[in-house]
């Protein structure tokens, strides 16, 4: 229960910086034209770093449906999209950028046309319940496509591709 717990509590604190930051020192300043102290920025997301965490503290306790929903099917997606190019670009030297790509999309793909269908053919809450099968379809789905496509597509850069492998060659 800890390990989850410190877990949960590392992504929150990444999340909650990584967005304060981009609030206060990339999105305010373009829209603001006007430079920002570097003072007011550290106030600006140390306040918004709360805010943050206020607003993951009440969806938390809320147990907003949504957010569960739309959870999954941000995982789902995630996952079906790189799963394949990710695992297959770690241990074969003949993906390609292409299959790569057709990876990506596939799962993309699945998870939406998936989703589109049984919303129209049901309701959105049927197609929550099946956002976790959707997702493990998106993943089984990439996973084949990637060497599919990549068998019918050249490799335009063999030598850097085998030069990033020569380590695994070396005795």
């Amino acid at each position: 229960m800890i390990l989850l717990l410190s877990a949960s509590m590392s992504t929150l604190e990444a999340v909650v910086l990584t967005s304060a930051s981009a609030v206060a020192v990339d999105l305010i300043p373009s829209v603001r034209k006007k430079p920002t102290k570097p003072e007011t920025q550290m106030l600006l997301t140390r306040l918004l770093c709360l805010v943050f965490v206020a607003c993951s503290f009440i969806f938390a306790t809320q147990n907003i449906p949504i957010i569960v929903s739309l959870m999954s099917f941000s995982w789902g997606v995630v996952s079906g999209c790189f799963i394949g190019p990710y695992i297959w670009g770690l241990f074969s030297k003949k993906i390609t950028k292409a299959g790569a790509y057709a990876g990506i999309l596939s799962g993309l793909l699945v998870v939406g046309i998936a989703t589109l269908v049984i919303t129209l053919n049901s309701s959105f809450a049927a197609a929550a319940k099946l956002s976790p099968e959707m997702g493990v379809s998106a993943m089984a789905v990439s996973f084949v496509i990637v060497p599919l496509v990549s068998a019918f597509t050249k490799n335009k850069d063999t030598e850097r591709v085998d030069e990033i492998f020569a380590c695994y060659n070396e005795d």
